[in-house]
């Protein structure tokens, strides 16, 4: 069985029943199902392949929870990078485990800013703040940026089809890289 797969039945089951609670925010397991679902098809719109990378650079959140989902939804493989981490740490783990899509929000998109033109495989970057980022967006000549408040509103919420099977990869997981570079 597949991890979203667990989110899935969930949702079917107990549709209405809270799943995520987060500061002001309780969503039902068919929230996040939804958002999941909207996720995923805007990464497969993005060419996200089975088994591409996908960072998760953001402090713990809804979107951080409804992303890891949508990753694995669009058949594509999860890192979550400790929000605390440093910019070259960051830059570093991008690069190491070629990550194709970023989803982070403004704050941390400027810290690494400067980083980003020593990850070559990086191609798309959801934020969940886009408004904040502004028009200056660092690499835009090879990076498309994306609204994950758009997404949320312009996809739909239905399934996708899944594309991978049980004894694929599903996460990598970082060290913080104290004592040298991050180890995957």
């Amino acid at each position: 069985m597949l991890i979203h797969e667990f989110l899935e039945r969930s949702a079917d089951k107990n549709p209405d029943k809270t799943a995520l609670i987060c500061q002001k925010d309780r969503l039902t397991f068919a929230d996040v199902e939804n958002a999941a679902n909207r996720l995923a098809r805007a990464l497969d719109e993005a060419s996200l392949e089975r088994g591409d990378r996908v960072a998760v650079y953001l402090e713990p959140s809804v979107e951080a929870v409804t992303s890891v989902f949508g990753v694995l939804k669009a058949g594509g493989i999860f890192i979550v990078i400790n929000p605390q981490v440093k910019a070259h740490k960051a830059s570093f783990i991008l690069n190491d485990c070629q990550v194709r899509v970023l989803v982070t929000d403004a704050f941390r998109l400027k810290e690494i800013s400067g980083e980003l033109g020593g990850c070559p495989n990086l191609k798309h970057v959801v934020l969940t703040d886009y408004r904040k980022a502004g028009e200056d967006l660092p690499g835009r000549e090879r990076i498309k940026f994306h609204d994950y408040g758009e997404i949320m509103d312009g996809f739909p919420a239905d399934r996708p089809d899944t594309r991978n099977i049980d004894i694929d990869l599903a996460s990598l997981i970082y060290t913080s890289g104290s004592t040298a570079q991050p180890k995957g």
